[in-house]
């Protein structure tokens, strides 16, 4: 499965507000999550091509609410589904009223022959 795929999946079950990119709503829902790819790196490098890669990427939950329970969800998520978590950033936007956690992660993808 594809790695955008298994992580839509995988958010999916904690919201319906979970978005590559870009939240689609002109006025944003009260809390939702957009997800983005980042950096892929070859791996492991068999025959002269990479045997897999390791892709990064950044989940980032938008809230105007509490988010300390929706946090420890998220994290448990994406370990669970095989995402490793590098760090977790916590940002608030005084003007939006939201706060802003960051999770940066990686997971490793096989070559498929």
């Amino acid at each position: 499965m594809e790695v955008n795929e298994k992580l839509f999946q995988a958010l999916s079950r904690i919201t319906d507000h979970a978005w590559e990119l870009v939240c689609p709503a002109e006025r944003p829902p009260d809390e939702y999550i957009v997800y983005n790819s980042g950096l892929e790196v070859p791996e492991d490098f068999g025959d002269g091509k990479a045997q897999a890669w390791t892709n990064h990427i950044q989940v980032h939950l938008y809230t105007v609410k509490n988010y300390k329970k929706i946090k420890k969800i998220i994290k448990e998520t994406l370990e669970t589904n095989g995402f490793t978590i590098s760090e977790i950033e916590r940002m608030y936007d005084k003007e939006s009223g939201y706060f802003h956690i960051c999770f940066s992660c990686s997971i490793q993808e096989e070559r498929e022959e």
